[in-house]
């Protein structure tokens, strides 16, 4: 008998369990309006939530005063008002283009203005110390020695060839000027010759066209492209006795060209002066 009712109990388990299903419930007016609140779906910015669920409670109440509402019919009603709703148009974005469709993009360059030298100098005056042998805008320092200095500090040999080559120039009756750039000799107001130190020599600079010695032994150099020396264009270094010969030559052609007469030649130390600075 144990066993009987053992395959029987087994049995029925094994019959599929009946369903059990809820009665509907019959709603209130509140329990529609709340429905509609909760499963009421996210509308588009065109109309307010609030006013949606007005809509879909005012629809609502006139089927509660004709006859009892169940959850699934609020629902129904929800779903039937909302699709009523006007739907918000669809505006569909432009393509962006790329360069697929052949489209090259043109970036353009923010000009921008070059600072002035005043702000430029400024940039650098932060970073370089006082002693820098760079100037303020970055470049190379260039450190000019006047020429009162040079010739206090040059050897003999430099001293004696321009004691005799300023005599010799000042036998023509021009005036000579000393300068930190070196010694001008001039009349009136015109430039003749100037004297500088170059290296271990001196370098004169004449009123002569170069191109006037372009096959002669005088080996001359043009510095007319430099616009202080436009005026006496014709480079002559004098290192030797034989260059310090061919510089008078070069002071004889200026001086005939300018029509001026050689008086008597002075003896006198004009280097000793720069010696006592």
């Amino acid at each position: 008998e144990a066993d009987v009712k053992r395959l029987i109990a087994e049995a029925v388990n094994q019959l599929p369990k009946p369903e059990v299903v809820s009665l509907p419930k019959v709603l209130s007016e509140a329990d529609v309006t709340k429905i509609v609140s909760d499963h009421l779906p996210k509308v588009e910015p065109g109309l307010t939530e609030v006013a949606v669920v007005g809509l879909v409670a005012n629809e609502v109440k006139k089927a509660v005063d004709d006859r009892s509402l169940k959850e699934a019919d609020v629902k129904r009603l929800i779903a039937e008002a909302v699709n009523q709703l006007p739907k918000p148009e669809v505006v569909s974005l432009p393509k962006v283009l790329s360069e697929a469709d052949g489209f090259v993009p043109v970036i353009k360059k923010k000009q921008t203005k070059a600072p002035d030298n005043d702000k430029r100098a400024d940039q650098f005056k932060s970073v370089l110390p006082p002693d820098s042998s760079l100037t303020r805008t970055g470049k190379k320092r260039i450190i000019r020695i006047p020429f009162q200095t040079r010739m206090a500090q040059a050897d003999q040999n430099i001293l004696q060839h321009y004691d005799e080559l300023k005599n010799y120039i000042l036998s023509f009756q021009v005036k000579s000027r000393i300068s930190n750039a070196g010694d001008m000799f001039r009349l009136h107001k015109e430039d003749y010759i100037k004297m500088t130190i170059a290296g271990k020599g001196l370098k004169l600079h004449l009123a002569l066209n170069p191109e006037d010695y372009k096959d002669s032994p005088i080996p001359v150099d043009d510095a007319s492209d430099k616009k202080m020396y436009r005026d006496i264009p014709l480079v002559f270094k004098v290192k030797s006795d034989l260059s310090l010969k061919r510089a008078k030559k070069l002071i004889d052609d200026l001086m005939a060209k300018k029509g001026l007469p050689q008086k008597e030649i002075p003896f006198l130390p004009w280097s000793k002066a720069f010696k006592q600075l």
